[in-house]
């Protein structure tokens, strides 16, 4: 689909502000992130999850035994319901008011990629069948999906791809996003016709652990986490100032700054940054903060006596999660300047999930390809720190930005239980071949 303009007067722009104040008009009791003490955005209720589990596992033997292309066309209908007049105006509300994201944001998010996500698992999971079949068949038990609340595409995905292949859904929503969260269950509930095998589960999930004793089936768990992300630059790029603000900018501010994706180290040679200016400025914006009643929690503190630092501090390796990024300069007169940065990122990094190089030169990217084999899962080159296309790009991470499953097409089959069939057409006459008969 084509995605809207937006532009003052258009249709769009104005269904787009009349449903976040509809929404917003009506008694609820779900809070506003960004405005704590005003009318409240919808009402919800904490869940039993013995109940919850129960209900699921009662709905398992139904929706197991519906046909692939029966749960395929269910997808394909939800599809076509989240970009309908019905289902397209209030979602999207929910989801600029849960994330405090623009209305073109929104569209990419909740109606392009919830769109892709449901018609794109259905392509991806269509098997070949050969004359050795493989079944796949829905895990026995149920898949409880965890899912985030910075886009509404992953929580779609989390949620509705195990499903598709025949599993029953606990789906453990973040409080945040209740109403939007809620609000895609409605769609699937329209689409699939019968009792859902979707139940959102409200209680908190405080552990996961594999206690083999006690399960008849080994759990699997599938975890995605932030990360540290960084853009890191080659001083081949000394004329490229702007394309490289630009896409640090891009990546560091959209979607509120609540991607997982989102740049928050940019790694600087000394040669390209503005030393003493860069500096000066710092010193400009924290010293009148700290005068004006404002609280830095930490780090902040300037020395100019001996280099052009700041102290050391959080921001250059605990993961924001917010539309703020820091800046490390590092000396690049060393012929090795580049692959000690790469080195220091490598060694210093708890996560790995994305990361960009910027570098005009092949053999910079080859080092830094090299270097950073175990430390970045989503490596771009000569492109801002990103996510990913639905269909295009695998998305995961490692270390402590989770078990990097990548697990959407890629690894599809990780919510399925596969049985091999075997149907032999010619049967042997003889127990023993012929170089077992003596002489």
């Amino acid at each position: 689909m084509n995605q809207a303009s937006y532009e003052p007067g258009s249709e769009e722009r104005k269904l787009s502000k009349a449903a976040p104040v509809e929404m917003k008009s009506t008694p609820k009791k779900k809070v506003n992130p960004w405005d704590l003490y005003g009318a409240p955005l919808a009402e919800h209720d904490q869940v039993d999850p013995e109940k919850v589990i129960q209900g699921a596992l009662e709905a398992t033997k139904s929706w197991a035994n519906m046909s692939f292309k029966e749960r395929c066309a269910i997808y394909n209908k939800a599809a076509k319901l989240v970009e309908s007049p019905e289902y397209r105006w209030k979602p999207m509300a929910a989801s600029m008011i849960d994330q405090g994201k623009t209305c073109g944001q929104t569209e990419g998010d909740y109606i392009a990629e919830v769109i892709d996500t449901l018609n794109f698992h259905v392509y991806s999971c269509q098997f070949d069948l050969s004359s050795s079949r493989l079944e796949y068949r829905p895990i026995e038990g149920f898949v409880l999906a965890i899912s985030l609340f910075n886009f509404t595409a992953l929580r779609a995905h989390i949620a509705f791809m195990p499903a598709l292949l025949g599993n029953v859904i606990l789906w453990k929503s973040s409080p945040v996003v209740v109403l939007s969260n809620y609000l895609l269950y409605q769609i699937m509930k329209e689409a699939v016709y019968i009792i859902p095998a979707f139940a959102i589960l409200r209680a908190p999930c405080t552990q996961i652990g594999t206690k083999t004793d006690i399960y008849k089936n080994f759990p699997r768990i599938v975890g995605e986490s932030g990360g540290k992300n960084f853009h890191l630059i080659h001083d081949s790029c000394k004329d490229d100032v702007e394309w490289l603000a630009s896409e640090a900018v891009c990546s560091a501010y959209k979607q509120t700054g609540q991607s997982t994706a989102l740049l928050t180290l940019e790694l600087v040679p000394k040669t390209i940054w503005e030393q003493e200016a860069a500096f000066q400025r710092f010193e400009q914006f924290v010293q009148p903060a700290q005068e004006d009643s404002h609280e830095l929690i930490y780090g902040g503190n300037t020395n100019g006596s001996k280099g052009l630092f700041g102290l050391e501090s959080d921001l250059m390796t605990k993961e924001l999660f917010g539309p703020l990024f820091a800046v490390q300069i590092y000396d690049d007169a060393s012929p090795t300047g580049f692959e000690n940065v790469c080195d220091l990122t490598d060694s210093t990094s708890d996560y790995a999930l994305a990361g960009s190089v910027f570098t005009r030169h092949r053999m910079a990217v080859k080092i830094a390809h090299e270097k950073l084999h175990d430390s970045v899962e989503m490596f771009c080159i000569n492109d801002k720190s990103t996510g990913t296309i639905i269909g295009a790009h695998p998305f995961g991470g490692a270390r402590s930005s989770g078990t990097n499953d990548k697990a959407n097409s890629m690894n599809v089959l990780g919510f399925s239980s596969i049985r091999c069939v075997k149907d032999s057409y010619v049967s042997s006459s003889s127990t023993l071949s012929a170089y077992h008969v003596p002489e």
